[in-house]
């Protein structure tokens, strides 16, 4: 894919925006007061994550999402209905992508060396402003370095490190959900490295990344800052210590379970240790969670109560608060081809120093268990 610039990543956060004002216009036309909440994004991340075709955030297929037609229903409109919505927004997509690409030979002349004084980095308070035109974004002191630290490490082009700074900030707000964004503890991944040699993020991006190899969404901008690409698109390893930290989205979690036992499956058969550290919601009435609780590869299963663990906030890089009290139980799967029980062997240590982590930075965790 063709490198972004940021004439064309504030465009297509325009056309984001325009589509799901798309969508809240169906739902009020249809007797809605709004959009099943947080359900755009949701549509946003399954066709993000799984199907990207032609474009990272706009989608193109013209086949109607069983998650939004099922959120729709849920909110009181009838079958016919919600698939005249869903129909009508697939088609609204399509012609954001359309205008977006039409507009492609503007986005070429602001290529070049005179585009890197166009973007504007800038102190603001206790922040800092990344600005393009009249588009600006905020993120704090801390992540502003961390970033610039990840960009020299693995890419090094200075002169051009504040165009690739704006298109990543912009591609992450046209994404929205920062529910969906939110990164398991520090403390947490710290240990599985010191126990269980783990050597990888799957569900990361340069904002939350905490290892130093880590999988994210978006090759194109995340490159730059390090990232591998795509947990279904660009991670196929034989052996190794993984962890995954899906977006909360069934669709997607029931993707990434299908792909670990399946890479479990080979792994047998290449005879190589494998293990993944698999953190989910406990919706034990999904197909991803029964998916994942029956595999043969579970050498343990814990549990995490809601109000008594935390996640690093999903938009920890423009906030003041580093982490979010979790709202609903997680699940914590432990799965391993035998030769990787053996190698990476899950303890009652290990899982104690992963309740542990998880527990560490909760204001609520003094009157825990």
């Amino acid at each position: 894919m063709k490198e972004d610039t940021p004439g064309r990543a504030v465009s297509r956060r325009s056309e984001v925006q325009k589509l799901q004002g798309v969508l809240r216009s169906l739902c009020r036309s249809q007797g809605l007061p709004q959009e099943p909440a947080g359900s755009f994004q949701r549509w946003g991340f399954v066709q993000v994550l799984l199907d990207p075709a032609n474009d990272p955030l706009l989608p193109s297929s013209p086949c109607l999402d069983p998650g939004l037609l099922h959120e729709l229903e849920g909110s009181g409109l009838s079958q016919q209905k919600a698939h005249e919505v869903s129909q009508r927004l697939c088609e609204a997509s399509i012609q954001s992508l359309i205008s977006l690409h039409a507009n492609a030979p503007n986005d070429e002349k602001e290529e070049g060396p005179q585009q890197e004084e166009e973007v504007l980095v800038v102190p603001y308070w206790d922040q800092i402003r990344v600005q393009w035109n009249r588009t600006a974004l905020y993120l704090n002191r801390r992540h502003y370095e961390r970033l610039q630290a990840l960009y020299s490490t693995h890419c090094g082009e200075m002169d051009k490190f504040k165009r690739r700074l704006f298109c990543l900030l912009t591609r992450y707000e046209a994404l929205g959900g920062p529910g969906y964004q939110a990164a398991t503890p520090c403390p947490v991944l710290e240990a599985l490295s010191t126990k269980l040699g783990l050597q990888h993020e799957c569900f990361a991006s340069p904002l939350n990344c905490r290892l130093a190899s880590y999988g994210s969404a978006f090759y194109d901008t995340d490159r730059f800052f390090g990232s591998s690409g795509s947990f279904f698109h660009d991670f196929n390893p034989k052996t190794g210590s993984f962890q995954a930290n899906p977006p909360f989205v069934e669709e997607v979690m029931m993707g990434m379970a299908l792909k670990i036992v399946d890479l479990l499956k080979k792994s047998e058969e290449e005879g190589e240790p494998l293990s993944f550290v698999v953190v989910v919601p406990g919706w034990k009435d999904t197909p991803s969670y029964q998916l994942l609780v029956q595999s043969r590869f579970v050498r343990k299963e814990m549990q995490l109560e809601k109000y008594q663990h935390v996640f690093h906030d999903g938009f920890q890089h423009r906030s003041t608060k580093d982490y979010r009290v979790a709202d609903c139980v997680t699940i914590v799967f432990f799965l391993q081809n035998e030769k990787g029980s053996v190698k990476w062997p899950v303890t009652e240590e290990v899982v104690g120093l992963v309740r542990s982590g998880f527990a560490s930075s909760n204001p609520n965790s003094n009157s825990s268990s």
